[in-house]
């Protein structure tokens, strides 16, 4: 396979990966202000959208310590 069809390739494998993170993000605060509309406590809101990016804190990439 040629270089630069590889690069072709990468871009749309990149790009469909950024579309879906941006998705899941808009779908997690969308869930959220749901939640919120339908119980009225943003307490709960709050609640919610922490704990629904805890594993993406949790699990995100670290650079090792010296």
């Amino acid at each position: 396979m040629s270089t630069q069809r590889i690069k072709k390739n990468f871009a749309i494998i990149a790009a469909g990966q950024l579309i879906s993170l941006l998705g899941s993000a808009v779908q997690r605060f969308g869930m959220s202000l749901y939640l919120l509309d339908l119980t009225g406590s943003p307490e709960l809101f709050a609640a919610v959208l922490a704990v629904s990016m805890l594993p993406y804190v949790l699990l995100a990439p670290r650079r090792p310590v010296k």
